[in-house]
């Protein structure tokens, strides 16, 4: 693809050789583009195109778009070159901007459908939770042992006699 760019734009060029593209490069260039890339290329065709189309239509002095307001309000007279430049640049303009919000379009898309998936994960995951928890709670529980009942007679260091019963965990002396 980048081959057949520049093959067009070589034969473009050698067909108006007389044409200086250095402007049309640099208003590329400022533009954003990268010398020797293949939406360079584009861009100087693009440019060198617009130039010759404003040159030939010289019937209609303005097309009332709001790039031609534009570019008017800047104090170009249509039909220059100056003219027909601030017209491209604007236009690309326009371009990269409706491109950069399609990317954010899809970006905003992406973002969605994980923030979907995450919850989606969350209310699995909760839902496993309150399922451990009802599993739990049904399993059969090992029942205590029955506390024994005893009952001890204690000698204190006087002589006297305690008798003391313990059932479960209480004890009770006398």
């Amino acid at each position: 693809m980048k081959l057949i760019t520049l093959l067009l734009l070589l034969s473009f060029l050698s067909i108006s050789s007389a044409e200086d593209t250095t402007e049309y490069e640099k208003l590329c260039a400022d533009i954003g583009y990268n010398k020797k890339t293949e939406g360079f290329g584009n861009c100087v065709i693009e440019l060198v195109s617009r130039a010759k189309q404003a040159e030939k239509s010289q019937a209609s002095n303005t097309d009332g778009s709001p790039e031609d307001i534009q570019c008017q309000r800047f104090g170009f007279k249509s039909n220059t070159k100056e003219y027909s430049n601030c017209r491209m640049s604007l236009e690309l303009s326009n371009k990269q901007s409706a491109q950069a919000m399609q990317e954010t379009r899809e970006l905003q898309i992406q973002l969605q459908r994980q923030t979907e998936a995450y919850q989606r994960a969350q209310a699995d995951e909760s839902s496993r939770r309150w399922l451990q928890l009802s599993q739990d709670l049904l399993k059969p529980t090992t029942v205590a042992p029955t506390p024994t009942d005893t009952n001890q007679t204690i000698r204190l260091p006087n002589g006297r006699q305690v008798h003391c019963n313990t059932f479960g965990s209480n004890t009770n002396c006398y």
